[in-house]
Order: structure tokens, then sequence, then C-alpha cells
């Protein structure tokens, strides 16, 4: 039976493969259709000449008529942080206009909108072909049809635009770094906001710090930029924070074989909120009680399925297939995995969240079946069983 399992769903992956892509989970991007994945950087015409204008640039970056000669003579043009860092445009300019790409495919704007307050840098890069629609650090996704709870097919990044430190879009990652100056500047010159996807990441990310669960509660509670950013973002829906909320975001763990799956903000608040009522810390777990029920409050839906791991092999043309590994997660799983969450799972069930669970049966069919089958603990299935839940 699992070897058929893994043959239909085999086809449901090859039934994709001619689809389109883009960056994972974000309806941004701009075309990379033909370009290379391993590097923007065209190839040295010149061996010699590629080694004299990476030490000339290193050594006497001011002598822009050396470093013109070089690359003329063939060497391979490039960009780097640093020549943000000293602002070094001219250099920036020449190796532009040997290769136009550099700038526009490479997370040059990213970093800038990360460690720049500098608005001139901004509209230098975007100028010269940067995004703000670029997904920093992504990989791709299929954009065909993808029946839930099958992996999407997913490819390792483009070496291009791989650094991890700034993903999503530019500025995502200016929000994320507190960059008020740079933000603000792109918000009102290029009407450019962080993306909903990049916003969820923010607050989810935040959770793994418990330091900073106080910061999340703040934002949820009012916090004005914050509230700003998400309603102008979206045209002023009164429903974008809940949309923001309930956004499933994806977690790809490297190696040959991959594992891809999906996490939930509210799910990930239950958890941490299980953590330390079962380590007895009840300060912290207090706080993680008043953020679990404010983000009920705020939409954060109970009653979410939230796709879990699948195994990605990858193959000799960076490709990969995959299988879904079964049960869906969902607030109330989560919370029946721990102990003392009594009255959380009974908030839960009040709030609609049902006491079954999703399941990828073979043949990629999505299917329900009861909770207490679930790897959950006994207080709860005995709660159940008694007609108490």
């Amino acid at each position: 039976m699992r070897i058929v399992y893994l043959l239909l769903t085999f086809v449901c992956f090859t039934l994709c493969v001619n689809a389109q892509y883009g960056p994972l989970s974000l309806p941004l991007g701009i075309d990379v259709t033909g370009i290379d994945k391993k590097s923007v950087r065209e190839p040295s015409k010149n061996e010699d000449a590629t080694r004299y204008l990476e030490k000339t640039v290193k050594e006497d970056p001011e002598n822009l008529v050396k470093i013109e000669k070089l690359l003329n003579a063939g060497a391979s043009a490039y960009v780097t942080y640093e020549m943000i860092d000293k602002k070094q445009y001219e250099v920036m300019e020449l190796m532009y206009k040997n290769n136009s790409k550099l700038i526009r495919y490479s997370q040059m704007l990213h970093y800038a909108c990360a460690n720049c307050t500098d608005t001139a840098m901004i509209d230098f890069l975007i100028g010269h072909g940067a995004s703000l629609d670029l997904c920093g650090s992504y990989c791709e996704r299929v954009n065909g049809t993808v029946l839930r709870g099958v992996a999407e097919l997913s490819t390792t990044p483009y070496f291009w635009n791989k650094d991890s430190k700034y993903y999503y879009t530019p500025q995502d990652i200016a929000y994320r770094r507190g960059n008020k100056t740079i933000l603000c500047y792109i918000i009102k010159k290029y009407k450019k906001y962080p993306t909903t996807v990049g916003l969820a990441d923010y607050i989810y990310q935040t959770l793994a710090n418990d330091r900073k669960v106080n910061r999340l509660i703040n934002l949820l509670n009012g916090d004005e930029d914050f509230y700003n950013i998400v309603n102008k973002g979206k045209g002023n829906d009164s429903k974008s924070l809940a949309q923001l909320l309930n956004t499933e975001l994806p977690t790809i763990k490297g190696g040959l074989n991959q594992s891809f799956g999906y996490c939930n903000i509210l799910c990930r608040a239950i958890e941490r909120l299980g953590v330390y009522r079962n380590n007895g810390n009840t300060e912290v777990a207090a706080k993680y009680e008043e953020l679990v029920r404010l983000l009920i409050d705020k939409g954060a839906q109970v009653n979410l399925s939230v796709r879990q791991i699948a195994t990605l092999q990858i193959n000799s043309h960076g490709y990969a297939n995959g299988y879904g590994s079964g049960t869906f997660n969902s607030p109330m799983l989560t919370a029946m995995k721990y102990h003392n969450m009594m009255d959380i799972v009974k908030l839960l069930k009040a709030k609609g969240a049902p006491l079954t669970v999703q399941y990828l049966a073979p043949g990629c069919v999505l299917k329900e079946r009861n909770i207490e089958g679930e790897a959950i603990l006994d207080e709860y299935k005995e709660a159940i069983l008694l007609g108490e839940l």
C-alpha cells in the first residue's frame, strides 16, 4: 500500500513539473526567466584581468580609469555589500554598465534596507534595476495545481540570491530590522509596503524569543505604526490583520533530502504556552496565555488545518519529488500534546475548533478523522470519551 501511495503522490508532482515557478508562498517576484541559477556574474573572458580587477577594487577603488580598462579587457564584473558600506557609487556604476543584471538580481537592495539610513543609496540601486518586488533567499514553488497536503516542488535558492539573512522583500527587511528611516522613505516615494507574509513571518520568528513576547502583545494591542502598515498595505482592508495571523509560513530545512512543511502563528504560540506550563514557569506561561487569547480575539482561526512536513528528494536536475507525512497540525492538536492545557482546549472548542484532524490518504485525497486517534495525551482522550469535551 505504501508503494502505491508513493507512486500516486509522485504522479501528483509530475503533473506539476512543467508549471511556472515563483518565490515560495509569496505572490511577488521579478521575472527570472533565462537567468543562470548559479550566478549572474558573467564568466570571465580573461582570468588575469578579473584577478587584477578584484585586487584594484580592494586596494585602489578610486582608480576608476584602471577599473574600467580591466572590465573592457574581459574582467568579470561584480558587486558586493562592501561597496554599499563604502558608498562606492562610481565603482558600482562601472560594474553595472558592464553587466546590468548584477544589481537587479542580487540582494544588494535588501542589504541596504537592513543596514543603511542613506536614502540616496536606495534610489541609486532602484535606478540601476534593483526591485522592491525581488523575494530574497527563496526556494521555488509550482504555481500550477498542487493538491493540498502535498509538498510543493522545491529547489535550493538561487546562488546569487541565497543570503538567508535577507529574505522576502527589501521593505520586509527594513521593517524586520527596525529601519524606519528607509521603510518610511520607500512607502512614501515608491508606495511599497511590507508584505503580509513578511509581517506574519516577523511575528512567528519573534515567538522564538521568549523575551519579546511582551513586544508582540503590545504590537497586537494597537501599535499605531504596525496597524498603519497592515491596513494601508492592503488597501485599508479591515480583515488584513486576520489574514496576516492566518498566513501559512513555509519551513524548509536543507540537505539532499529536504524537510518541508508549513507553520502557523497560533499553533506556535500554543506550543510555547504548553512548554512553559509543563516546566512550571508560570510567569512566562501567563504571558503566552495572554498572547494566545489575544491572537484568537484578533482573528486567528482556531479551526485552521496546517500542512505538515513532507520529504523532498532532490534529483540530479535540482528538482524535488516528495510525499506528505499524513496528519495536518491544528491549534487543538497542538494544545492536546501538552499537560495542563484543558482551559485552552475548552477555549478552542468554544470558539469552533473541531475534535477532528485532516490527513492525506493514499491518492492525495484529503480526509478527516477523530482527534483521539492521534498522539495526544490521555487526559484529553479521557475527557473526550467521558463527553466532557
